[in-house]
């Protein structure tokens, strides 16, 4: 009853989709501005949001990344030092800022104290523009072809970047946990909840823009399209905008555990996971792999007291002219309704690979439906091109194509990611793996209350 449940998957509201828990707007108890275009948020005792903005308009809607600001009141003390600068006090950090909130933050201006024990004890401040240096570093995109020891700090890097074999180097992470005590996030450039979707980050200005926006593999060249997706417009090419500054403090000294939690109050909080997920999970890449070899590699781990909790097919499930595919392969899997109440019947939680970016062909079963939707000519056998930042697309993509499948017994979803960044090009840095998974947790229910949502997936 358990798997039966857990399978069962329903559309929630399209709020639900893309609005997370939380509120993006602070508590004004929590808030400090400064002039015209400073503001320091203390979220914790041990966090700080650092904002410049040249304009003076803040960012208060929820991010891709940070989803909940709306904390309890952090007790603080507000004072001037003698050379007339600001001076902010909690039990974990001393912030003193020098400066009217006119200028964007330098060195000279902007300092914090660490009054948290550390492992390295001759750090005792963090100054704005301070290196990676002691930091522990996050994870990598993918594994695959990566041999040996591999360097993790991501200021390392060189443009081409050598630590990933499908992806640049955008993907590299700094961690949130350091030896010198202290860490940085960069939210200025987040996509942003708004409305009914996800929308880019259009703060900041286009009088000296910076680097190359990031649009997953698209090239856009004309005004309009730039400037629709939040970058600027040089006459040849799409470029950042520049001059906001949002970026989050972590000074926890080396109490990793608190700085990982105080990330989950604005991040969200890191669901339970289903109790098949802790056990063992089995998965083989084959072409010849199909539906009775399947139940004869089940059956033999049973009998040899191998305890499998879950089965995952990889993309041998589906039919197979090109990576993405969402129809059945007849062939090597010609009852796979009753395969996956067999494998429930088993006790086991089922899943399947998507490879989503090639977008959905004229092959699969779904097609003509989904062209007529998107506005596609189905007799042209034209690909309805992958596109997860657009709602439509997106919506059509689960409702139509992926909930039949989940009906005919798929418990959750792998998400699988080697063909780039595509599908954002409406929306700068918006990173498709994340808004896939943001899209796939959000939208079903009840495992929203129930049972958990959970997916598998690369690292985002």
């Amino acid at each position: 009853a358990a798997v039966a449940a857990a399978a069962t998957l329903c559309r929630a509201s399209p709020d639900a989709v893309v609005h997370p828990p939380g509120s993006g707007k602070a508590l004004a108890a929590n808030e400090v501005r400064v002039g015209c275009c400073v503001r320091f948020t203390l979220l914790t005792a041990d966090v700080v949001r650092l904002e410049y903005a040249a304009d003076g308009s803040f960012e208060d809607r929820q991010t891709m990344v940070v989803w909940d600001r709306a904390l309890p009141a952090v007790p603080f003390q507000r004072s001037t030092t003698k050379s007339g600068a600001l001076q902010l006090d909690t039990d974990g950090l001393q912030l003193v800022y020098q400066g009217n909130g006119s200028l964007p933050f330098t060195a000279a201006n902007l300092q914090v104290q660490l009054k948290r024990d550390r492992l390295w004890k001759n750090v005792t401040q963090w100054q704005w523009g301070d290196s990676s240096a002691g930091n522990l570093f996050g994870a990598f995109h993918t594994l695959d072809t990566l041999n040996g020891p591999q360097d993790m700090n991501c200021s390392h890097d060189t443009d081409v970047w050598p630590k990933q074999t499908t992806g640049p180097r955008m993907h590299c992470a700094m961690g949130l946990i350091s030896k010198a005590g202290f860490a940085t996030f960069d939210d200025a450039r987040s996509p942003v909840f708004d409305g009914t979707w996800v929308q880019p980050q259009r703060r900041g200005s286009c009088q000296a823009p910076g680097a190359p926006c990031f649009l997953g593999d698209w090239n856009l060249k004309d005004e309009p399209s730039c400037e629709s997706a939040g970058c600027c417009f040089t006459g040849k090419t799409c470029l950042q905008r520049s001059g906001n500054i949002d970026t989050y403090l972590f000074v926890h000294g080396a109490n990793y555990q608190q700085a990982l939690y105080d990330f989950t109050l604005i991040a969200g909080k890191i669901p339970i996971p289903r109790r098949h997920f802790l056990g063992i999970s089995w998965s083989r890449w084959s072409n010849t792999l199909n539906e009775n070899l399947t139940v004869d590699y089940v059956e033999f781990m049973h009998q040899k007291g191998f305890p499998l909790d879950t089965l995952i097919l990889d993309m041998n499930w589906h039919v197979k002219p090109t990576w993405t595919g969402y129809t059945w392969d007849t062939n090597l899997y010609p009852d796979h309704k009753w395969l996956m109440a067999w494998l429930h019947q088993a006790g086991l939680f089922t899943a399947v690979n998507l490879h989503d970016a090639e977008g959905i062909m004229s092959f699969e079963d779904t097609y003509a439906q989904v062209a007529n939707i998107m506005g596609v000519d189905p007799t042209t056998n034209t690909t309805v091109d992958f596109r997860i930042s657009d709602q439509l697309y997106a919506d059509v993509l689960h409702d139509v194509v992926l909930k039949p499948i989940a009906d005919g017994g798929v418990d959750f979803w792998w998400t699988d990611w080697q063909q780039g960044l595509v599908g954002v090009q409406d929306i700068t840095g918006l990173n498709p793996t994340m808004m896939l998974n943001h899209y796939r947790f959000m939208m079903y229910l009840p495992p929203w209350i129930a049972a958990f949502p959970i997916w598998r997936t690369r690292r985002t």
